[in-house]
């Protein structure tokens, strides 16, 4: 059996059996149908020629018990056209409600590095065993529609009404980076604990989102102290992952803007090393960016990063220009500039003038 787990509590399941054709009545039953299956998508496909399946009935399984003390549960009736009696090989397919999957992760810190392990929970209320299961997984990954899917390298069995932890992989010793933070909605500097979702680190892949518990191991044994949890939201390729963050008192930044849209940010760096810091801004799109001294990454349809080397020798100065048609009353964060204040300014200077 193949059992595909799309979200939103559906499946496709997909089988190989024979259909054994005997007497004039040439029919044939598949069994242990799940009782929440989509009857208008069952399929047979004879693999051999001169067999047609050319009627079906879904008989459903009734709540008493079989000669086993189990419930009984639904079967397909169906009924063929055939060129001789025998068996013929046919390959069965049907969607299913009932069977749905999520993620979860648990991420061990051991001072720089990681230990992650993401597993698969699956549930299974179709109404019937699901047999030797070869498991394919499908994500939902974004909200414009896109899936990814995951295979999982071994059968599995599962029971009506029971759900299973699998583990998708474990990796051990994966690097945890520091990374310094200007937020667009904050006065602080943060330095945040990372990974890379890299094949340097040991994954790669499109990280499906899913529930998150962080441990950290504090003494010599390896003992465990809970963190946090939080969830993950869909992670692409290359990306970083955020585990922690706290305040960076040892890097300042004063910043200001000017009425034509453009910002001067001045840095110092009272670390013991050059790093690395990330200013963020609000721009839904690259090309408003009229001008900038540092490079910059998107972050998300919003928010882009200017990526900046703070030098502890001297100051370091940023410049870039926003197109002024973005600048309204939240631009002024850092600056206390905004459109209000221009207008108030120059009500100001007419009021002045007029006095004089």
């Amino acid at each position: 059996m193949h059992l595909t787990i799309y979200p939103n509590e559906l499946a496709l399941i997909e089988e190989e059996a024979n259909v054994r054709i005997g007497g004039a009545l040439r029919e044939s039953t598949l069994s242990l149908i799940p009782d929440l299956i989509d009857p208008f998508s069952f399929r047979c496909q004879p693999l051999l020629p001169g067999l047609r399946m050319i009627e079906f009935v879904l008989e459903p399984g009734s709540r008493s018990e079989d000669e086993d003390g189990l419930p009984e549960t639904s079967s397909m009736r169906m009924t063929f056209e055939s060129m001789a009696e025998g068996e013929w090989p046919c390959r069965f397919s049907y969607l299913t409600g009932g069977v749905s999957w999520s993620a979860s992760y648990t991420i061990i810190i051991r001072g720089d590095v990681v230990d992650i392990s993401l597993y698969a929970s699956i549930t299974n209320r179709s109404g019937t065993i699901l047999p030797r299961a070869d498991l394919h997984l499908v994500s939902k990954y974004d909200v414009g529609g896109m899936f990814v899917s995951y295979d999982v390298a071994k059968t599995v069995d599962l029971p009506d009404g029971v759900m299973k932890h699998i583990e998708l992989f474990s990796l051990a010793d994966v690097p945890l980076r520091n990374r310094y933070l200007a937020p667009y909605d904050s006065e602080e500097i943060l330095v945040t604990r990372y990974f890379r979702n890299d094949e340097e680190g040991g994954l790669g892949y499109e990280i499906p989102p899913g529930d998150v518990r962080v441990y950290e191991s504090v003494d010599r044994n390896a003992h465990l102290s809970y963190i946090d949890a939080f969830r993950f939201p869909p992670i692409p390729m290359g990306s970083i992952i955020d585990l922690s963050s706290k305040k960076c008192d040892d890097i300042e930044m004063e910043g200001e803007w000017d009425r034509y849209g453009t910002a001067t940010m001045r840095i110092v760096n009272r670390l013991e090393e050059d790093v690395i810091l990330e200013i963020e801004e609000r721009c839904p799109e690259d090309d408003l960016i009229l001008s900038n001294s540092h490079d910059f990454v998107r972050r998300s349809d919003e928010m882009i990063g200017f990526i900046v080397e703070a030098s502890v020798l001297d100051p370091t100065i940023v410049n870039y220009t926003i197109d002024p048609s973005l600048i309204d009353s939240d631009w002024d964060r850092r600056s206390g500039w905004s459109v209000e204040a221009e207008m108030m300014r120059r009500l100001e200077e007419e009021e002045m003038q007029k006095e004089r």
